[in-house]
């Protein structure tokens, strides 16, 4: 299994990104003023990833949830692979929680991992199979662990779109805010997996003031000999209203 960047902080395993569902409305009033991250119908990418890690931040919360759904050809899985998975993590920075859940959703898989941190402590556990094995651990600098780990997360999948054509597609609404939604049918970006990308199409929704709330994307091509296909769906969800409970697991080993 992945590991996110979060964890070789606190001596585990590395990386791998991971979202959910928004459903936008049409958008049939007077349209509002073009936002800054938009230069005509183009998308400005490195403005836009500016603007959601500064609106993000300054909301103090968010939910991060995302899907990846990958299928290749043939019966042996392709050496390098990204396995269809769960990705979920949330902020909150007034208490200094944040938790963080992948779990592995192909047939037969039974892997997890789970992190929850709050303040100058982080508690995991990790299952194979019918095995958990969980663990407590202090973090020698809580804020810069924090702030690190918000940023990387606030901006997963966001920093990418540059490889995209994005081009204003029309005005939507979501959850009443004002909103743009954007489609690309060309990508010259790295994909990593598939290793050579023949299509590829994405859409994405962002408020007019910078907030990404949905990403989907999907590439078809071959990594390797392998013919191979690799969609990932990345939502951001309650920004500035997220709170986190701590889990019924971690009970145990705060004992």
């Amino acid at each position: 299994m992945n590991r996110r960047r979060a964890l070789a902080t606190l001596g585990a395993g590395a990386i791998g990104t991971l979202a959910g569902c928004v459903a936008p409305t049409a958008l049939t009033d007077e349209t509002p003023e073009d936002p800054d991250w938009l230069d005509g119908d183009d998308l400005d990418a490195d403005r836009l990833a500016t603007t959601h890690e500064e609106a993000l931040e300054a909301a103090g919360s968010f939910e991060l949830f995302s899907t990846a759904t990958t299928e290749y050809e043939g019966e042996t899985e392709p050496s390098r692979w990204l396995p269809s998975q769960e990705y979920e993590a949330a902020f909150e920075s007034e208490r200094g929680r944040f938790s963080l859940r992948q779990e592995m959703t192909e047939e037969g898989e039974r892997e997890r991992f789970d992190l929850y941190v709050d303040g100058s402590e982080a508690f995991v556990r990790e299952r194979d199979g019918d095995t958990d094995v969980t663990d407590r651990r202090s973090i020698d600098e809580p804020e810069a662990f924090f702030g690190a780990e918000f940023e990387t997360e606030a901006t997963t999948g966001v920093r990418g779109v540059g490889g995209w054509n994005m081009r204003v597609a029309d005005r939507t609404e979501v959850d009443g805010d004002p909103a743009v939604r954007l489609a690309a049918d060309t990508f010259t970006g790295d994909a990593g997996i598939p290793e050579e990308v023949e299509e590829a199409t994405a859409t994405m929704v962002v408020t007019t003031e910078g907030i990404v709330r949905s990403l989907e994307q999907r590439w078809e091509g071959s990594q390797g000999e392998q013919a191979a296909s690799v969609e990932v769906d990345i939502a951001f969800n309650q920004v500035g209203s997220m709170t986190i409970e701590e889990p019924a697991w971690v009970a145990d080993l705060r004992e």
